[in-house]
């Protein structure tokens, strides 16, 4: 998620926007606070590969209840598609809609998840980092 969260920088920065992070990572076990939907068992978070934010657009926080009540500003809009354009997903297009989301998804019923999951929650069990490249 990295050059995600560099690409995310560079567009809010070009756009005048504060991002404020919510969560990454979540390690699997500890309860979840302040969510917009339930969590799934086998989220993005817990391989590394979703965040959760709000857009801040001056005086706008760009939050659930923005998007809701259909009050997000346009820039927030311009940084979404920003985001989507280069492969993230947004949770407002899901069906279980989750606007403060963006993930990059790897299939939860594929090898890669299974691998990534246990690997990347060892890793924090151990309280080592978790390498930000694999080979």
């Amino acid at each position: 998620m990295i050059k995600y969260l560099e690409s995310a920088n560079k567009k809010a920065k070009e756009l005048l926007l504060g991002i404020k992070l919510n969560q990454t990572m979540r390690v699997n076990g500890v309860p979840v606070t302040g969510s917009v939907v339930t969590p799934a068992s086998k989220s993005q978070h817990l391989i590394g590969h979703a965040l959760d934010c709000n857009i801040i657009d001056g005086d706008n926080w760009n939050s659930n209840k923005a998007f809701k009540d259909k009050k997000e500003s346009t820039n927030a809009k311009k940084f979404i598609e920003a985001m989507k354009t280069k492969g993230l997903r947004w949770g407002g297009d899901l069906s279980d809609v989750d606007t403060p989301h963006f993930d990059k998804q790897v299939p939860a019923s594929s090898m890669d998840y299974d691998y990534k999951y246990f690997f990347n929650q060892r890793m924090i069990s151990e309280k080592q980092n978790i390498p930000l490249k694999t080979w």
